[in-house]
């Protein structure tokens, strides 16, 4: 099946519709620049979900009190309507 067929499963498993989807190839060291997500999320009915196929040790995602590696094998809620 395509990417999206794979994206719409997920979303199906989980009970949710698809807003957007987004995939990423980036080559190694790669940076996403420090931003903040669309805080006007939390004023509506979505969530952002990160679902890593492939991933290093050194893939971290950064946050004011830590960080944590977003492991291949588990699809990972980011609340994005915290400041």
């Amino acid at each position: 099946p395509g990417a999206m067929q794979i994206i719409n499963d997920l979303a199906a498993r989980f009970g949710l519709n698809v807003c957007w989807a987004r995939l990423a190839l980036m080559e190694s060291g790669a940076r996403v620049w420090e931003h903040r997500d669309f805080l006007e999320l939390q004023q509506q009915d979505k969530v952002r979900l990160h679902v890593p196929l492939i991933t290093n040790d050194r893939a971290m995602l950064h946050f004011a009190e830590g960080a944590v590696h977003l492991a291949p094998g588990f699809v990972w809620h980011l609340a994005t309507d915290i400041p």
